[in-house]
């Protein structure tokens, strides 16, 4: 009888499938998604997403990983939500934002968003001086936090992604 409950259990525990969700099936997803529109050469521009995890209590609604790229050469700018101190893993430390881009890009735009201190759901990218350049679908890719806290090195592998359609006159 032993053998037989031993055998139900790694049955059942072999038959569950440990899936990762498809982005549809998330509850962290976009909430809201600014920036697409017609600019002219030389202003700012604001392109911008905020994620939610919509209420759902096994889900993190900060970002790890958020990566603007401009898809029509693929110049990017990769966004990384960090912590200092001893008890980051449970999200207690200083948090702050790191800015990796590509050539060409790096000293044209910056991070915009909220204290990463304080809340760590906007994902922003300040273009200083919009140029024909940057006339282009901009592609944004934001990965979710491991845990709750985010104080990890890594994200979950849960990434969303969507678009805004840039236009320099």
């Amino acid at each position: 009888m032993r053998s037989f409950i031993v055998v139900c259990l790694i049955s059942a525990v072999s038959c569950l499938s440990i899936e990762k969700p498809q982005e549809g099936d998330l509850g962290w997803n976009f909430e809201t998604v600014n920036g697409a529109g017609t600019y002219r050469q030389g202003e700012q521009a604001y392109l911008s997403v905020k994620v939610t995890d919509n209420g759902a209590v096994d889900e993190n609604d900060d970002w790890k990983f958020c990566t603007w790229t401009r898809v029509r050469d693929g110049a990017y700018c990769r966004f990384s939500y960090d912590c200092d101190g001893t008890f980051c893993d449970i999200g207690v430390g200083n948090f702050y934002i790191t800015k990796s881009c590509s050539a060409g890009i790096d000293t044209r735009v910056k991070f915009f968003g909220e204290d990463p201190n304080v809340s760590n759901q906007v994902c922003g990218l300040e273009i200083l001086s919009v140029s024909r350049d940057d006339s282009s679908e901009w592609k944004v890719q934001v990965e979710e936090c491991r845990v709750t806290g985010c104080g990890t090195s890594d994200g979950n592998g849960y990434v969303i992604s969507t678009s805004v359609n840039v236009v320099v006159n």
